[in-house]
């Protein structure tokens, strides 16, 4: 990814660019999505890219009570639930 795209990753419906938009699937919602959940946990993204190359995203969640999860999430594991959907 770009730096200039990195600006802009997580705004809804953003692509790096037009013509590779078309030729993949997805409507630019899934990174917007993620940092939604992400900070409503108060947690951090962390992106690794280089132009051209790999781009690594690392999710880092403060430790929780349980109890203190917000209304609908729930764990197993080490894994974090929304519903009947896996979300991490």
């Amino acid at each position: 990814m770009s730096k200039a795209f990195l600006d802009r990753v997580y705004q809804p419906f953003e692509q790096e660019a037009a013509d590779t938009a078309r030729n993949q699937s997805g409507s630019g919602l899934g990174l917007s999505i993620v940092r939604e959940f992400t900070d409503a946990l108060h947690g951090k993204i962390e992106i690794n890219s280089e132009p051209g190359k790999l781009t690594t995203f690392t999710i880092k969640l403060k430790e929780f009570e349980k109890s203190k999860f917000p209304e609908g999430f729930s764990t197993e594991g080490e894994e974090i639930f929304f519903g009947n959907e896996e979300v991490l």
